[in-house]
């Protein structure tokens, strides 16, 4: 009896290992089957779009290629086999390095993604700058990019560009680089930029206009502007954007309201040129990408420094000369401006108390004499 429980045993036990060795003789291939795909991809037929540099033109274009290479999970797939298939060293594409493809599930393709690679600073006319740094890159196409900031409409007043704008905006990209010519607008990459630059009541604003100082510009290749009436919360906020102070903020709204809710701003189309990393676009007559003056102080340093160079051989008189002479041209526009003030605000004040004697009967000086010359010889009835 004892026995006979014995081999039942040594029975089921070997009952059971067979078990186990079958199951592992089962499950083993699928399991090293996952794990190779997860490490080595599966080899598949893929469809890769990317951006070829047109020429020597700061433009790119969209090339789409079949290949068989690795795809690992979650649609995943290396650079490294994208080169080798295509037989490139790299992706990268003018001064935008690629090291990744998105998946489009849209498309079925695998679309390159190029990083951020032009630092673009916009700058008003009192020096402000963004409060949040802007950077350009190749990733969207011409229709892509600027289609959003097209209204469809005239009554749409939340787009600042119409249709005509953006269709003559293209055009200027075929006439300035003909290479563009047989690229449609949803294939054609560049640096393209869109950015909007708050008009305010400041002194430097007036000087602008007295003066008549053109934006300056480093890197943009072309922009087209175009002036667009705000509501006052979007205004506000194109302030506060540009690091404008409450104080600033409430002076050119509540100036805004008495000028007849005019919130105005300058909107820009631009691209910059390829094979730089840093651009600017000034409506203070900047020099460089760091000059956050305003436009009045601009004026001035520049009369300055053109002074003190025309004693550049003489570095101590050149500086007191320079000193003197600008000291002598602050004076000179502050009389101008104080004159322009006397005629455009005073005049018209005093005409109208004159106008308003008038009308009240008070004739003096040469109405008077009019007055008695018209009534003379005059009989009472």
């Amino acid at each position: 009896m004892e026995k006979t429980t014995k081999q039942r045993t040594m029975t089921l036990l070997v009952a059971v290992l067979l078990l186990v060795a079958l199951c592992a003789l089962l499950f083993a291939p699928l399991g090293t089957s996952t794990a190779h795909a997860a490490t080595s991809g599966d080899y598949q037929r893929v469809t890769v779009r990317y951006l070829e540099r047109i020429g020597d033109s700061p433009f790119a274009k969209e090339v789409e290629s079949e290949i068989y290479i690795p795809v690992y999970a979650d649609h995943q797939i290396d650079v490294k086999d994208v080169c080798a298939a295509l037989g490139y060293k790299a992706f990268g594409v003018m001064q935008s390095y690629c090291d990744t493809f998105n998946y489009n599930a849209e498309d079925n393709v695998y679309e390159a993604y190029y990083y951020k690679s032009v630092y673009f600073k916009p700058i008003t006319v009192d020096g402000n700058s963004p409060k949040e740094n802007m950077y350009l890159d190749i990733n969207n196409s011409f229709e892509d990019y600027f289609k959003p900031f097209v209204r469809t409409n005239n009554d749409d007043t939340t787009k600042p560009f119409d249709e005509s704008t953006y269709e003559y905006f293209w055009n200027s990209i075929h006439y300035d680089f003909p290479e563009t010519a047989n690229i449609k607008a949803d294939e054609l990459h560049g640096y393209w930029g869109m950015v909007a630059l708050p008009e305010t009541y400041s002194f430097s604003e007036l000087w602008k206009e007295l003066f008549n100082i053109d934006r300056t510009f480093q890197g943009v290749l072309r922009q087209i502007k175009v002036d667009q009436n705000l509501d006052w919360t979007s205004y506000n906020n194109l302030l506060k954007d540009y690091g404008y102070w409450w104080l600033e903020r409430a002076w050119n709204t509540i100036v805004g309201f008495v000028a007849g809710m005019r919130y105005e701003a300058d909107f820009y189309m631009l691209y910059v040129d390829s094979g730089i990393t840093e651009a600017f676009l000034a409506e203070n007559g900047a020099t460089d990408i760091n000059d956050d003056d305003g436009a009045f102080y601009n004026s001035v340093e520049g009369v300055v420094d053109w002074a003190g160079s025309l004693f550049n051989d003489f570095s101590k008189v050149g500086k007191i000369a320079a000193l003197v002479i600008g000291v002598i041209l602050l004076l000179l526009v502050l009389i101008v401006i104080i004159f322009l003030i006397k005629v455009f605000v005073f005049t018209p004040v005093k005409f109208l108390a004159n106008t308003a004697k008038d009308i009240t009967g008070d004739v003096t000086g040469t109405n008077r004499a009019t007055y008695k010359r018209n009534t003379k010889g005059r009989k009472r009835k």
